[in-house]
């Protein structure tokens, strides 16, 4: 549990000073504080060594939640640690005949987070599985098989990797850690399909590194047949919130950072 300091003052503003110094995951900065119904000033340190995490890359789940705060509110970011979402699990190899060959797909790799992306599963006996992430590193494409029963389905596509962070209040980082978005699990190889060096027919996509994309499945002639998972983003931000990122010489950022779209 993060220790923190209660301070109203006179003027009735309130003060949270809150030190994170071991692992969390999916902190939802809000909730840790009970929820307040009035403008606070809010800081956080996350201390060297100690990680938020996210359990899930599905549904706009981030490592860091910053929602909810009442107009007014002044909140501050230190991140001396790492704050690295899940990575997206790798894509189900897929089974089919391809003159007269039958070829079955090996998974997808697992894309790189604290939490990483599972493996794809095969596309039937004799290929492999793609392998775990890392919190690092993608996992690798699993292997095709050529040979067996011909159960004709597709492959899938890989999953994409979690956010960092995620903010509908404006909010200023001072990063001196790691702010690293999910890596995208790599796509489940296809009977149709080649890796990226237009090789290895059947073989799955490589999971995607922090930050990165999962590697896709082509064509020979180079066309897409089964996509890789999106990376997961460093910060992802409602549209119109302020967000000031100062990142300071040791700061690691890996992952875009966008706006979220207002729907239509």
């Amino acid at each position: 549990m993060p220790s923190f300091l209660f301070v109203p003052t006179p003027q009735e503003t309130f003060q949270y000073d809150l030190v994170l110094a071991s692992g969390w995951t999916n902190y939802n900065l809000f909730q840790v504080i009970g929820e307040p119904a009035h403008s606070v000033s809010v800081q956080l340190t996350i201390e060297e060594g100690a990680v938020i995490s996210s359990a899930t890359a599905s549904g706009g789940s981030a490592a860091l939640v910053i929602d909810g705060f009442e107009e007014g509110s002044v909140l501050r970011i230190v991140n001396h640690g790492r704050i690295v979402a899940k990575g997206g699990n790798g894509g189900a190899g897929g089974s089919g005949k391809v003159f007269s060959r039958v070829v079955q797909g090996g998974g997808g790799g697992g894309g790189a987070g604290t939490s990483p992306g599972s493996g794809g599963a095969i596309g039937g006996t004799g290929a492999t599985a793609g392998t775990s992430g890392a919190s690092e590193s993608g996992g690798t494409g699993g292997e095709s098989f050529f040979g067996g029963s011909n159960g004709d389905f597709a492959s899938t596509a890989g999953e994409g990797g979690g956010n960092a962070i995620y903010t509908n209040c404006p909010v200023t980082i001072h990063n001196y850690g790691e702010i690293w978005g999910g890596g995208g699990g790599g796509a489940g190889g296809n009977p149709t399909g080649f890796d990226a060096d237009g090789e290895n027919q059947g073989t799955g996509g490589d999971g995607g590194g922090p930050g990165q994309p999962g590697e896709g499945v082509y064509g020979l002639g180079g066309q897409l047949v089964r996509a890789g998972g999106p990376a997961g983003l460093s910060i992802l931000r409602s549209a119109g919130t302020e967000v000031i990122l100062i990142d300071e010489p040791t700061g690691d950022i890996r992952g875009d950072q966008s706006e979220q779209e207002v729907p239509s």
